[in-house]
């Protein structure tokens, strides 16, 4: 559910699903289209539906519209558009997740991220109970990235 992940802007799940996508087949040519996805000869009109929609519902707030069911409709049964649902849902939990907790993407996603999203900055900053168990002092930062989601 990348499109989801991009849509709420967590890196994290981001790096993440194209992990996912690679280990389930996807080629690099269409995780290097994947934003063209609108356009590209790689996706087919079900795809751009479910991408359309999974983008909308992953947006805050939500803008997903009786089109974007309709189009779904064409190429997708119900039960499939629930469990696309689900998914962008699942993921909407854990983009908010790892983003609250600062959590550092590990070392295969990083690299699969810089890849095909640029550059992935690291946390600007650690859940205060994090800081405490790894022992850094009150404010003190492991990494420093370009965001502030500070005090």
């Amino acid at each position: 559910m990348h499109v989801a992940s991009r849509s709420a802007g967590c890196q994290y799940c981001q790096a993440h699903s194209l992990v996912a996508a690679g280990l389930r087949g996807v080629t690099e040519e269409r995780l290097a289209a994947l934003w063209e996805y609108p356009t590209s000869p790689l996706y087919t009109e079900a795809e751009r539906a479910a991408l359309d929609f999974a983008l909308a519902a992953g947006a805050v707030p939500n803008a997903v519209t009786a089109d974007h069911f309709a189009r779904l409709r064409q190429h997708w049964t119900d039960e499939q558009i629930v469990e696309m649902l689900a998914a962008v849902c699942l993921y909407g939990f854990l983009n908010r997740w790892n983003d609250t907790m600062a959590t550092e993407l590990e070392e295969l996603p990083r690299e699969v991220g810089k890849r095909y999203l640029g550059r992935i900055e690291a946390p600007a900053w650690r859940a205060p109970f994090v800081e405490l168990e790894t022992g850094l002092a009150a404010g003190e930062r492991s990494e420093v990235g370009s965001g502030d989601r500070g005090a």
